[in-house]
């Protein structure tokens, strides 16, 4: 019986290879790849008696695949994977089903945590919002307060001592572009400013914004900047934040928001040898979480903020709170807490500055007895000897009960200013001398117990560190500490500022895609850059290179400009929006000219090294003609690009991303085979270089587009070694479709190619061919099937069998009435959730608040969009897709077949139209509906792309205040039944959504996530813009959605993404880049491939932020990474998050797991050697070193040199490398 029993196992065993060996004669695998295959089958069989073995592709076809134009090819992995896995049968319950296997392996359960993330703060946001009603309760002359009473003995001991800051709110395009406020507003103001600060000894005036500066320094004479200088060094004009701009918090990316300090603080250093140390955000419409943090790694000690709900504020003050230390929810020991001062009322201007009482305030705004007015109908009155003690009682009564509010031992910060103010001399005058008459009154009057001057921030700040000291007490003790963000604002009622978060959307998508143009850009340049200025051979090409650095500096800056809070939010003119949008296409443009140039240049370097050492002698001679010209050949073609964009001269070497158009859909660049070959039936052959822009291995599927309809394609990624170089043959999947080119229909043929093999911060070859006839099976051309959308009654006729699509992890099914998503399998958990897609819209609410650029005011509830009028599927080899034409959208969902992160989610695309004749009210809303149970509506949303915060759907708070920003994503999360209540290690399902572009989101029921992806509205609503939010522009959308099974440690546990998330959400923000070369000359000089990095990359938990270029004059030289240049990077470190105890067996896992376990830090000559950096030299984000004195010691410089770095989980840390 046993005898038998073994044979017959034989048996299989035998016909089980000889099927293998039939199947990969079929598919034409490489024999070295045959083998690998065969020894794991074998080496399956003996590690499962029972002879199941797992040969997934061999299983039978389900119902789902019966429209499958191709012959599914095995799986395609060439990582050899070192942990113990095991087999996880994923049975498929969808009807007509099959039994899939598929190889996963044990994880860490919960990686290595190197902080206490246990946070225990005085005040947290979400308590706060459980506690308040949210009723409006009127506070009597502060409206949305309460009666304010004091007693004067509170200053009995030491007088009330208050600090008028006087500032000027400048908004670089809001009403009028950048460049035309700069001429009618800011440029008198700054002028005006420098006058009255030389002429005025008591005089002082805060200001933030430093691309206003930029303009105004160029109109200076070279006295008046040294006059400038010395008012900044003194101390009586202070630049406060010192950005670029002052930024949104909401909807803005961390990159961006950090490379605009950079930007301002390097201009500032570099002008004026200056550095800012407090914050200033009055006008960013809500405060984000994470701007603290990253405000205290930029060096900053203290915060000013303002617009919070009026509620919250009405809260904080009641207990006194409305100075706190900010604390981050990770992190327990307080080290990134900064102090906080909010402002508690209404708005910054005047009235709702000196006090609760803005009828009474506002008569101390001077200049408004000639302009602006007061709303309250009492004016101001010029002080002078009759009136002085009266208008002194008034206003010393304000002071105090403002100061009541908070708990800082008698100081009181006053702001005085407001939008675009102090434009003239004469305005200055009307408020210091009338201001100045008040001072004295009560300066000279002990029973006032009251001590009044002009100051700074920085004065107030000094003030009230020194009356902590004198107390033999601490910031962090005296205050309370708070935790959480201030999201969604609301100024009144029920007016929620929800509405920017999506409108112009489009734009938003510009800023995100000039967000990951201008990351590969600074670190191109600055490998290109450290290149020619190490190696002597080639610094003949110093001036070409160099002048990239004035394109690089265009991207910062305009990419700076476009986070303002007005800006990025969309809550400015049209007009201005489209500024706004043009100065993004021309940075873009820029972007891709120091990308193209400089990669080109790191294609040629090995060819120019080897031409130098084989040619020269040993001599080092300058770089050959040939590889000169052909950089400035590439140079001068954008250069007439830029001086005529009508010309269509072709580039010998270009960039592959899509053509971008003020508020257009973005069209592809089409590959001519036969634009430089007069002959067509001669066999074509083009290559397409891909740059990986991220720091680790992966494969992916990449699309291209060929010009005609064209077939017999073939394609192969040329791969080198040390010894040889290979050729690796790529599958291809063709589709012939149609593109709208200058009002015609252009035959394109469609492309996917895989399994490209990316290296971090490489580049690889790919090359492409078309042949006059058949030459490969690896080809497969799809024709996609269009569906009518039919009826109720029409369906009982038409019996339509279920519409399935599905790659080796997931499994979708979808409605074959309308095309919509209903359902989706996860085949390694076995797992099927609903996730039924639609589109709803909502009215505008008609009364006196309204939608608008700001406000999202819904009429009711919403309703779902229009059935769609058709769909078409597409079923291939390595991609499957389904496109669902609605009224307003074109709404695809794909699946990649593929071997790496592609294949772990589904992409959701969609084109938003509206085109409306006249402006109407609509916001839309993609929903997805599945069966989690979130408990109590609980979700949660990205902020600025760091760090993930916990929000609920309160009943109590109407829909546009359940609504909150996303730069990037947000999860919902139910507890699984199976979790051991004993246990502190809970195991979820979890639903993540990633968005390419910032927007909305809201969890109105238990299983729901409605993402926002468009709106429009016909009226103003009221905030000062005077403008309706109407247009015809056209919006892409690119969402990841995708489940996971995670484990919490409920004891130490904070919002956060798996390794496994991050990516690919790094995937979906930070996309290949892909190039053509058009000059067959270039293929014998450009290398097929070229590492920038080591090929192991980083570690999983480690990402490259950014690695930019400097050449700052004030920087020292023993900071230098080359002659005049300066290099830094900067490094984030992501949060532990404990995995399911199961992954699926794919390229990432096997990279994170098997190279990095228990590698904490990085080695910076191994990462950066070939550019000759062997040590870093931490600083703040600002990358500006903290000690920048030439007469710095040699053995403190030594000492400060690191030649491996160590980034704790959730931090962010910048360096120069030397």
């Amino acid at each position: 019986m046993r005898l038998r029993r073994v044979r017959s196992l034989c048996i299989i065993l035998l016909c089980t290879i000889f099927a293998l060996y039939i199947t990969m004669q079929y598919y034409g695998e490489s024999r070295e790849k045959n083998l690998l295959t065969l020894q794991s089958t074998i080496k399956d069989f003996r590690e499962k008696p029972q002879g199941v073995l797992s040969v997934p592709w061999l299983a039978n076809m389900s119902a789902g695949q019966q429209w499958y134009t191709d012959k599914k090819r095995p799986d395609s992995r060439d990582i050899p994977f070192q942990l113990s896995t095991t087999k996880l049968k994923a049975t498929i319950d969808s009807g007509k089903s099959k039994h899939l296997t598929i190889e996963t392996f044990q994880s860490p359960v919960c990686p290595k945590i190197d902080n206490d993330y246990s946070v225990n703060t005085t005040y947290q946001m979400n308590n706060i919002y459980n506690q308040l009603a949210f009723d409006d309760q009127p506070g009597g002359v502060w409206t949305q307060g309460f009666p304010i009473e004091y007693k004067m003995d509170q200053w009995k001991e030491q007088p009330l001592e208050v600090f008028i800051v006087p500032f000027s709110h400048q908004d670089p395009g809001w009403i009028k572009t950048l460049e035309k406020y700069f001429v009618t507003e800011t440029k008198p103001n700054l002028d005006a400013t420098l006058n009255i600060l030389n002429e005025k000894e008591e005089s002082r005036f805060v200001y933030s914004e430093v691309s206003f500066l930029d303009l105004w320094i160029n109109t200076l004479s070279e006295e008046q900047k040294q006059s400038f200088k010395r008012l900044l060094l003194n101390g009586h004009w202070e630049i406060v934040s010192g950005g670029w701009v002052m930024p949104d918090e909401a909807v803005t990316h961390y990159y961006s928001i950090i490379d605009q300090f950079i930007e301002g603080h390097h201009w500032l250093l570099e002008h004026f040898d200056y550095r800012p140390n407090v914050t200033w955000s009055i006008d960013s419409f809500g405060q984000s979480s994470t701007m603290p943090y990253l405000a205290k790694k930029l060096g900053f000690s203290q915060m000013i903020i303002n617009r919070v709900h009026y509620e919250v504020k009405k809260y904080l003050a009641s207990r006194k709170a409305l100075e706190f230390m900010w604390h981050q929810p990770w992190d327990a020991a307080g080290s990134h807490s900064i102090l906080v001062h909010m402002f508690p009322f209404f708005s910054y201007d005047v009235p709702h500055t000196c006090g609760p009482e803005p009828a009474v305030c506002c008569q101390f705004d001077f200049i408004r007895t000639e302009k602006y007015g007061c709303p309250w109908r009492k004016l101001p009155v010029f002080i002078d000897d009759s009136n002085v003690a009266v208008r002194a009682d008034m206003l010393a009564d304000q002071y105090r009960k403002k100061a009541t509010l908070y708990n800082n031992n008698g100081l009181v910060l006053i702001p005085l200013g407001d939008d675009f103010r102090y434009q003239s001399t004469h305005e200055w005058n009307v408020q210091l001398d009338n201001y100045n008459k008040l001072i004295q009154h009560i300066n000279s009057n002990p029973s006032y117990r009251m001590k009044i001057h002009f100051s700074t921030l920085s004065n107030y700040f000094h003030a009230l560190n020194e009356r902590v000291n004198k107390m033999n007490s601490t910031m962090s003790t005296l205050f309370p500490s708070l935790s959480g963000d201030f999201f969604t604002y609301a100024d009144r009622q029920h007016d929620y500022w929800s509405g920017y978060y999506d409108s112009y959307p489009y734009q938003k998508f510009l800023s995100r895609i000039l967000e990951s143009e201008l990351r590969t850009a600074e670190i191109l340049y600055s490998y290109t850059r450290q290149s020619v200025g190490r190696i002597q051979s080639v610094t003949q090409l110093m001036p070409l290179i160099t002048n990239l650095y004035q394109n690089l500096t265009t991207v910062r800056r305009n990419l700076g400009l476009f986070q303002h809070h007005d800006a990025i939010t969309g809550t400015a003119r049209p007009e201005v929006m489209l500024d706004y949008s043009e100065k993004l296409l021309r940075a873009v443009d820029a972007a891709r000219k120091v990308i193209t140039i400089s990669s080109a240049y790191l294609l040629l370097l090995p060819s120019m090294l080897k031409s130098d050492i084989e040619f020269s002698n040993r001599r080092r001679l300058p770089v050959s003609s040939q590889f000169k010209q052909t950089l400035v050949q590439l140079n001068d073609e954008y250069e007439r690009k830029n001086d005529d964009s009508s010309n269509n001269t072709s580039h010998s070497f270009y960039s592959l991303e899509d053509s971008l158009h003020n508020y257009q859909y973005s069209e592809p660049i089409l590959i001519d085979f036969f634009e430089n070959n007069k002959n067509s039936d001669v066999e074509n052959t083009r290559r397409i270089y891909i740059f990986n822009p991220s720091t680790r291995n992966h494969s992916k599927i990449i699309t291209l587009h060929v010009k005609h309809h064209l077939m017999n394609f073939k394609a192969k990624q040329i791969i080198s070694n040390s010894m040889d170089t290979l050729n690796h043959q790529l599958d291809i999947q063709l589709e012939h479709s149609f593109i709208h080119d200058q009002h015609k229909q252009q035959p394109v043929s469609l492309l996917y190619l895989s399994p490209i093999k990316l290296y971090p911060l490489s580049f690889i070859c790919i090359e492409l061919n078309v042949a006059s006839t058949a030459t490969s099976s690896s080809m497969v051309q799809v024709k996609p099937q269009l569906i009518p959308v039919i009826n109720d009654a029409e369906m009982l006729v038409h019996n339509r069998p279920q519409l399935f699509i599905e790659n080796d992890y997931i499994q979708l099914e979808f409605d074959s009435k309308t095309g919509y998503l209903q359902k989706m399998l996860n085949k390694l958990t076995g797992q099927s959730m609903d996730m039924k897609i639609n589109f709803i819209q909502y009215k505008s609410l008609k009364f006196d608040s309204h939608s608008g650029a700001y406000l999202f005011i819904p009429d009711g509830l919403g309703e779902p969009s229009p059935n769609p009028k058709s769909y078409r599927y597409t079923k291939g080899n390595l991609v499957d897709e389904v496109v669902v034409y609605t009224q307003y959208v074109t709404h695809t969902v794909r699946l990649y077949k593929s071997s790496g992160l592609q294949s772990q989610f589904i992409e959701i695309e969609n084109v938003v139209n509206i085109k409306v004749g006249r402006p109407t009210d609509i916001d839309l809303f993609m929903t997805i509906q599945t069966n989690l149970s979130n408990k109590d509506r609980v979700f949660y949303t990205d902020s600025n792309c760091f760090q993930f915060t916990q929000r609920q759907y309160h009943d109590k708070i109407p829909l546009q205040g359940n609504v909150y920003p996303i730069a990037c994503g947000a999860y919902i999360e139910q507890e699984m039944n199976e979790s051991d209540d004993r246990s502190h290690v809970k195991q979820y399902q979890r639903l993540n959504l990633f968005t390419s572009h910032p927007t909305g989101v809201v969890s109105p029921k238990v299983g729901q996530i409605n993402v926002w992806i468009d709106r429009r509205s016909s009226r103003d609503d009221s905030r000062g813009v005077q403008s309706n939010l109407h247009g015809e522009w056209i919006v892409k959308s690119q969402l990841h959605l995708f489940t996971e099974i995670i484990s919490i440690d409920k004891t130490q546990t904070i919002p956060s993404l798996t390794i496994f998330s991050q990516h690919i959400l790094n995937d979906l923000l930070r996309p290949i880049h892909k190039f053509y070369v058009n000059q067959s000359q270039l293929n014998s000089l450009f290398v097929t491939e070229y590492n920038l990095i080591p090929k192991f990359g980083l570690p999983c938990d480690y990402e490259l932020v950014t690695m930019k270029t400097f050449h700052n004059m004030k920087i020292p030289i023993r900071f230098h990474a080359a002659p005049n240049t300066q290099v830094g990077v900067i490094f984030r470190r992501h949060a532990p998050v404990c995995y399911a105890r199961n992954l699926p067996k794919i390229d990432f896992y096997s990279e994170c797991f098997n190279n990095h376990v228990g590698q904490n830090e990085l080695n910076i000559h191994e990462l950066f050697g070939s550019i000759q950096l062997k040590h870093a030299i931490q600083t703040n984000l600002t990358m500006i070193p903290s000690s920048i004195s030439s007469m710095m010691g040699n053995s403190k410089y030594q000492s400060m040199k690191m030649n491996r770095i160590h980034v704790n989980s959730m931090e962010i840390e910048a360096y120069y490398l030397v």
